[in-house]
């Protein structure tokens, strides 16, 4: 390399150099990915699970209103509509209960609990 003309050289380090330069780009590149996938996944999972715990909520709510209703009417009509409601709610608060139990992270007991609880209406 003694031999070599200087501007070789310098173009050798230089391309040395952007190869280097390259090689950290492409890795921090890598990283960045895998932050913002993780990132997501950190936001999304809790947002997951409030969302479904939220609807859970409005549908106890819901039950409980269509139910009073069933209580204070006479009218045959009204009780079967309020029974239809009921039963949707239901399953859209059995669908929560299955998003809250799959991605929950605690203790699952707890959540079954309240589910068959919610099942049997004692909530």
């Amino acid at each position: 390399m003694k031999n070599q003309r200087f501007t070789t050289k310098l173009y050798a380090g230089i391309g040395i150099l952007f190869l280097f330069t390259s090689a950290i780009v492409i890795l921090a590149i890598a990283e960045i990915k895998e932050i913002s996938k993780d990132t997501s996944t950190l936001y999304e999972h809790p947002l997951a699970v409030s969302n479904s715990v939220r609807d859970i909520n409005i549908c106890i709510s819901a039950i409980q209103r269509n139910m009073r209703e069933i209580e204070l009417t006479e009218d045959i009509e009204q009780v079967h509509r309020s029974e239809l409601e009921i039963k949707s709610y239901q399953e859209i608060a059995d669908k929560s209960f299955g998003i809250v139990i799959d991605k929950f992270l605690g203790d699952k007991r707890y959540l079954l609990k309240h589910m068959q609880l919610s099942n049997h209406g004692n909530l």
